[in-house]
């Protein structure tokens, strides 16, 4: 499941053992697992998708290879629901943002991101 994408976003955000690291969009895991990796047994790693078949497939994956400290979870990056300043480091790779017609609610790229980071990271 990791691949040269995961792992090259992983050294480029700096993981490192400890890290509590946040992916946005994990979908099938290509950066979770390579974070999962990075952090070792002393960080975990959370990995929201808003895609229910992916967070059942991937939650399985991680399950079967025993990373205790590793969740996934269904969850809207626009409106994440996570505590202020819960993460190290977070991710996001490959996501696309859909919006159906009629929903105007959505301002563009740049509302995900700010709905991450606003409950995420120190100083956001």
């Amino acid at each position: 499941m990791t691949g040269p994408v995961g792992r090259a976003l992983v050294e480029l955000t700096g993981v490192r053992p400890g890290d509590d690291v946040l992916d946005v969009g994990c979908g099938r895991g290509a950066v979770l697992f390579a974070a999962a990796e990075a952090t070792g047994q002393t960080g975990s790693v959370l990995g929201f998708d808003l895609a229910a078949g992916m967070v059942e497939r991937t939650r399985a994956d991680a399950e079967s290879r025993g990373l205790s400290t590793v969740r996934v979870e269904q969850r809207n990056a626009q409106e994440p629901d996570l505590p202020p300043a819960a993460f190290d480091v977070v991710v996001s790779s490959l996501v696309v943002f859909v919006c159906a017609a009629g929903h105007h609610h959505v301002r563009g790229p740049r509302r995900p991101a700010v709905g991450v980071a606003d409950g995420s990271l120190p100083g956001a």
